[in-house]
């Protein structure tokens, strides 16, 4: 099977929270997203990830990892939507992303976390959806 990273990903309907981490290995950010240790490791083909991503229960139906970023996509409830689970994942350098689409109350969401501190959480596109311009630009300070 060829690695197509997360490509299934936005071949998909997308209604599924997926969260990223740079820095950790999947089976730790399973961990890190509330999974047992050691537990038995979600493989599934994209389209059954697909038919899992429907289930309530699943909890992660997908992980994976693709140029260092390890990925988890989960349903129902994700924690990894959880700002307070994002910045725990994030802790000890290591950088988590949050995609939340929030198919049932768009935008869908964003949001980034490194060194157990939420930096920034939006909507995508909100600045449009509101009227706002669309440039929008953040400084590090």
């Amino acid at each position: 099977m060829t690695n197509r990273g997360v490509r299934w990903l936005a071949e998909s309907d997308w209604c599924c929270s997926v969260t990223f981490a740079r820095g950790i290995t999947p089976e730790e950010l399973t961990v890190r997203l509330g999974a047992s240790p050691g537990g038995v490791k979600p493989l599934a083909t994209a389209g059954e990830a697909a038919g899992l991503l429907t289930d309530a229960d699943a909890g992660v139906a997908r992980i994976g990892e693709t140029q260092g970023w390890a990925f988890a996509a989960q349903y129902g409830e994700a924690p990894g939507s959880s700002h307070d689970v994002l910045k725990g994942i994030s802790r000890d350098g290591v950088e988590a992303v949050n995609l939340d689409p929030q198919a049932f109350h768009p935008p869908p969401l964003f949001s980034y976390a490194t060194d157990s501190e939420l930096l920034c959480s939006f909507g995508l596109c909100e600045e449009r959806r509101l009227g706002y311009p669309s440039r929008i630009s953040f400084r590090r300070s």
